[in-house]
């Protein structure tokens, strides 16, 4: 509350600090002055005595109490602040003085008040020294023996703990996909479109041939429609129809969740913000490998039993009597049954087995999962398959100590495809889609290689950049190509460093002069990392990006519009009845319910402008991997 000064105060403040009264005035507005006031307002109230007591200004009473004028405590406040103004001018000014008159047991505990003065940070330091002395001695009850460790009560005393918010979310949250498809508007139960695959001398089917345009000249027109007015062209379309997904995604919250964190964080607004990002994730991996219908299992497994050489490591566990391998393919969701070798037998200590994973019909984009059976039976049974690896290629050599536990191969499908799901880049890409009958005969990539058997490199890219280009046609034999120039390719952190090592070392591709001036020395940097290649067939830039989600093993080569811009020109589009939706659910017990929904769909126009790359290795060299 502030002290308001009258006038009659001003003139007490001026005889009891003997100022004028502007002077009186000013200081009777400063927080010293004013905290005075309150410091002496109890001395209003006197203490019961006996006898007479006469007092300035009043009758003379017996006993009791009562409450003094203002004018009385105003002087008496001043009179303390000019003391105190007195004492500090003092303390400055002869500290000695003061020192004399402090209690030794005060010194004693607080040596600093009994130093003369030093600079402002060593004094703290010091005065922090002493006080951190002081919280030793009070805290010295507190242990942690005496609290909680780890969250587990282990006494009933108290352990401080530093708190801090909010919650720290350090999950990478990335999703180029989603962020780069056009989300257009939807209607139905699914997306219909009528698309032109090709028109006469377009070379994309067979089925419209380049044809002769030339005629002899026209003298008259004596019978209507003449002949001699040209050959018709040919245009080929087809009807694409692809069903509608409906997604959801829920989150719960307690009630005492929420509860407890009050004043710390809105557990609410975590939970709805954790459960946006996470229906962002599910979208991007169905638009990567997201498929309708279970995909292939491999369609066979070949091994070799050899010696160990230099940098490979022995099967240490050999010398079983039969040995067996079984591979799955898998992808986000699930993995296929298994395929696997005939019996392996004579394997010593000091062999390893190469394995070769043929891919199954339109099962380019996965990955595989190695398993081995060990047993001592005459005929497989597959109930004693372990799991070893899991890899993106399709060449592995399996060494080491083999598994004679764990994870058991499975005899069927858990997940690699369902119905409820749309199919993303690599099933339409691949040609599952359209084998399925999701998509037309003839919808896929301009180029698909499922067993690279090789690392990303530029002999690699360059040959599937040449065959996207003018390489046959799926829509008929004979048929040319639709010329695709890929603008970006995707894959994954592994498979870009291989690339990025196979350019700097193929002198021959990437001629190149570096000037660095005398004075740059210091700011030169070290390493090669591609962004960018060159496509040698239409000198397009082609950028490369790589995915945080993807897996090893596969790169997509891509446009995103085709070359007719003119007209609808995605190659890829999202197509949306329902975008995201948001819902809170009414309160029926004790617990927060929140839910996101979307109806719609993964749309590919026209994959032909896209190519798939899979099989890829991580090593070229022994041992395979």
């Amino acid at each position: 509350m502030a002290t308001v000064v009258t006038d009659e105060i001003a003139d007490v403040a001026a005889q009891a600090a003997g100022a004028s009264p502007k002077q009186a005035t000013k200081l009777a507005r400063s927080a010293i002055s004013a905290s005075m006031l309150q410091a002496v307002k109890g001395f209003g109230w006197q203490k019961p005595v006996t006898g007479t007591q006469a007092i300035p200004g009043t009758s003379a009473f017996t006993g009791g109490s009562r409450e003094i004028s203002a004018k009385e405590t105003t002087k008496r406040a001043f009179r303390a602040e000019q003391a105190l103004r007195e004492t500090i001018r003092k303390s400055i000014n002869d500290p000695e003085s003061v020192r004399k008159n402090l209690s030794p047991s005060f010194t004693a505990e607080y040596p600093l008040f009994g130093t003369n003065f030093m600079p402002q940070d060593q004094a703290l330091t010091q005065l922090q020294s002493q006080m951190e002395g002081l919280y030793k001695e009070l805290g010295k009850s507190f242990t942690l023996g005496n609290g909680t460790t780890t969250g587990t009560p282990v006494g009933s005393g108290l352990v401080p703990f530093d708190l801090e918010a909010p919650s720290h979310l350090l999950y990478w949250f990335d999703t180029p996909l989603r962020a780069k498809l056009p989300r257009l508007p939807g209607r139905g139960s699914s997306h219909r479109t009528k698309v032109i695959t090709a028109i006469s001398g377009s070379q994309t089917s067979a089925s419209a041939p380049i044809t002769d345009p030339t005629l002899s000249e026209v003298t008259n027109f004596s019978s209507w429609p003449n002949s001699n007015l040209g050959v018709s062209g040919v245009q080929v379309g087809v009807d694409v129809s692809v069903p509608y997904s409906f997604l959801g995604r829920n989150e719960n919250l307690s009630w005492l969740a929420q509860f407890a964190g009050v004043g710390f964080e809105d557990i609410t607004s975590l939970a709805n913000l954790i459960l946006m990002h996470e229906a962002y994730f599910d979208e991007e991996y169905l638009n990567i490998a997201g498929s309708s219908h279970t995909i292939s299992k491999p369609a066979a497994v070949s091994c070799t039993v050899r010696a160990a050489v230099s940098g490979e490591t022995a099967i240490s566990n050999g010398g079983a009597a039969h040995n067996y391998v079984a591979v799955t393919a898998c992808n986000y969701y699930g993995e296929t049954a298994e395929a696997y070798t005939a019996d392996l037998t004579g394997v010593s200590t000091a062999d390893v087995i190469d394995v070769v994973i043929t891919p199954g019909a339109n099962s380019a984009g996965q990955q595989f999962k190695i398993y081995v059976d060990r047993s001592n039976g005459a005929s497989i049974t597959l109930a004693s398959a372990f799991y070893v690896a899991q890899c993106g290629g399709t060449k592995f050599t399996l060494q080491g100590t083999l598994p004679t536990s764990g994870a058991a191969v499975p005899t069927a499908d858990t997940g690699t495809g369902a119905s409820t799901r749309w199919d993303g880049l690599l099933s339409v890409v691949s040609g599952n889609a359209a084998a399925a009958g999701v998509y037309p005969a003839g919808f896929k990539g301009s180029y698909v290689n499922a067993n690279v058997q090789a690392q990303l490199g530029l002999n690699v890219l360059n040959t599937a950049l040449k065959a996207m280009y003018d390489s046959s046609s799926a829509f008929g034999a004979g048929a040319g190509a639709f010329r695709a120039s890929p603008e970006e390719l995707i894959c994954e952190g592994f498979d870009s460093a291989n690339l990025s090592s196979d350019v700097a070392q193929n002198s021959s591709g990437t001629n190149y002069q570096l000037l660095i001036q005398q004075g740059e020395m210091a700011g030169v940097l070290h390493g090669t990392a591609v962004s960018q290649v060159v496509n040698p067939v239409t000198r397009r830039i082609v950028n490369i990006t790589v995915h945080p989600g993807w897996l090893q093993g596969t790169a997509l080569l891509t446009q995103w519009t085709t070359p007719q811009a003119a007209r609808n020109a995605n190659v890829f589009e999202m197509r949306m009845c329902q975008d995201l939706l948001s819902v809170a659910w009414p309160v029926i017990d004790p617990t927060y319910r929140y839910s996101i929904f979307e109806y719609g769909t993964f749309f590919a126009q026209a994959p032909q402008y896209s190519g798939l790359l899979s099989g890829l290795q991580v090593s070229d060299a022994d041992p395979w991997s």
